[in-house]
C-alpha cells in the first residue's frame, strides 16, 4: 500500500478538502499562515501539512 501523506496537492485538490472557490484557495495558499509553497508558477501543499493545518485551525475565522 502506497503512503501518500507527503503527496503534494494542487489548488484543485485542496478544494476537495476545503470547499472554497479557486480564488479563495489561491488567497489561502499565498497567506503566511498556510503551509503551502510555490514551485515555479504553481502553489502546492503536502497532504500531511494540509490535514494538520485543518486540525490546528478548526473553529477559527479567516478573512480572505
Amino acid at each position: 500500500m502506497e503512503n501518500n501523506e507527503y503527496k503534494m496537492l494542487t489548488v484543485e485538490e485542496v478544494q476537495e478538502y476545503i470547499p472554497f472557490g479557486r480564488d479563495k484557495v489561491y488567497a489561502l495558499m499565498r497567506s503566511d499562515s498556510f503551509p503551502a509553497m510555490r514551485i515555479g508558477r504553481q502553489y502546492v501543499v503536502s497532504k500531511k501539512n494540509l490535514l494538520a493545518w485543518i486540525d490546528r485551525n478548526s473553529g477559527k475565522v479567516f478573512n480572505l
